[in-house]
């Protein structure tokens, strides 16, 4: 199962694919284990694009709006986060993309496209970090 934000397309999506494990239970950019900068006090998991083994997401996590309700996080990132970290130890949960999967589109956020020359830049600077730093955010 792959989740998606409905206004951006993933061209290297493919590529992605090809390069994981075909058991996999979850897969996420999670941000939290390490930035250049420091560690982040609320780590999360980035849902422009995530992926889920149906049945993995149906006992672990189809009920996370409920911790959403409850107010144990005020977003869906940080609640996908806090139910995947204690569950990579006995699952296949993968927190790192090993390729970069850059969106093509309009973020939510602000008026810029994910294809300005400036943003094109950052995405082949990741791009090379993945394979020197895979561990770290840049």
């Amino acid at each position: 199962m792959i989740k998606v934000s409905g206004r951006l397309r993933f061209p290297a999506l493919s590529r992605l694919l090809d390069r994981l494990p075909p058991d996999f239970d979850a897969v996420a950019d999670a941000r939290g284990w390490q930035s250049l900068y420091k560690r982040r006090e609320r780590p999360y998991v980035t849902t422009q694009i995530i992926l889920f083994a149906h049945g993995f997401y149906r006992e672990f996590l189809q009920d996370c709006y409920e911790d959403l309700e409850a107010g144990k996080d005020t977003h869906m990132e940080g609640i996908y986060y806090q139910r995947l970290a204690p569950l990579a130890k006995d699952h296949k949960v993968i927190f790192r993309f090993p390729c970069n999967v850059a969106p093509v589109g309009f973020p939510a956020a602000r008026t810029k496209s994910y294809t300005q020359l400036s943003q094109l830049a950052v995405n082949a600077i990741r791009g090379v970090a993945r394979r020197i730093l895979p561990n770290w955010w840049i």
